[in-house]
């Protein structure tokens, strides 16, 4: 019997974890073949291409064109879509982003479903469903973890990988990262789905910001209000949070509210199920129907 095929938007110009998840989890529910799309193509730009531009028709296959089905899960990559997409927990990495169409079947948070003017009311981003695919084997090996967005991992090893477990994002292995997330008592994090996979395992959790990251905060914000975290800016003090483990230990205290989700994830995870573009395996049908 031949495979079933999901065409799907993702990021994947180099290795990184985030980025990884939505072929990861949607190959596991759905046990198709994923096949990578960097994103949609306009009309416009396709004729640009055949008419302007014949020697990059080659690169063509990379994109989705203006009439092939298309799916878009985990990531902040909605406006890379059209009119053809299935839209399941993504959302915008920034205010700016337009959005090409497509259909909601769920949104990663209030803000993006703001911003289209969306009536779906089934949020969360898909990373949130990882407890149900997949459960480590691991010890708390560490009160503290450190995971830092891929561009800033050489950053943040250099300067805390003495005192701290410092996570390295820059990687296709989904289990991996997984494991070295569960082996920490709590995070603290300059990457949002660092931030949303803790969540996911129940893991305390909580963003610093070193640089922009190509990021407003909308992304973070969006995260937020799909789990009732109140929003707040990125943590930039945390040289001095991050002075001992005591220090630490005193924040995760005085933040408590907004460590953790202050919605059941076992809720999100269950209306994410029930909400997906694709056909999904009968164990996680039955997984599904537990929660």
């Amino acid at each position: 019997m031949r495979k079933k095929l999901i065409k799907l938007i993702y990021w994947a110009d180099q290795p990184n974890f985030g980025d990884y998840l939505s072929p990861y989890i949607i190959g596991k529910l759905s046990g198709a073949s994923i096949m990578h799309k960097i994103a949609s193509i306009p009309w416009a730009n396709l004729l640009k291409i055949i008419i302007g531009h014949p020697g990059e028709i080659k690169d063509l296959p990379n994109y989705v064109l203006p009439w092939e089905h298309n799916f878009i899960g985990a990531g902040s990559v909605i406006s890379y879509g059209n009119s053809k997409s299935e839209i399941w927990g993504s959302g915008f990495m920034n205010n700016s982003d337009d959005f090409h169409g497509g259909k909601i079947h769920a949104i990663r948070g209030k803000l993006s479903a703001k911003k289209i003017g969306s009536k779906c009311e089934i949020y969360g981003d898909p990373a949130l469903l990882l407890p149900v695919l997949y459960t480590p084997k691991v010890e708390k090996k560490y009160d503290i973890g450190i995971i830092p967005h891929w561009r800033e991992t050489s950053f943040f090893k250099n300067k805390y990988g003495s005192k701290y477990y410092v996570i390295d994002m820059g990687t296709k292995d989904v289990e991996k990262v997984v494991d070295e997330i569960c082996s920490c008592k709590m995070i603290l994090s300059t990457s949002l789905h660092g931030i949303i996979v803790s969540h996911a395992y129940g893991i305390p959790a909580i963003w610093i910001k070193e640089g922009d990251i190509n990021t407003d905060g909308f992304k973070f914000g969006d995260y937020f209000s799909s789990v009732n975290i109140d929003y707040y800016s990125g943590f930039e003090h945390y040289n001095e949070i991050l002075q001992s483990s005591v220090h630490v230990k005193e924040f995760f205290k005085e933040h408590e509210n907004i460590s953790l989700p202050q919605v059941a994830i076992r809720s999100i995870q269950k209306n994410l199920l029930i909400s997906t573009p694709f056909e999904i395996l009968e164990e996680w049908k039955q997984k599904g129907s537990q929660l």
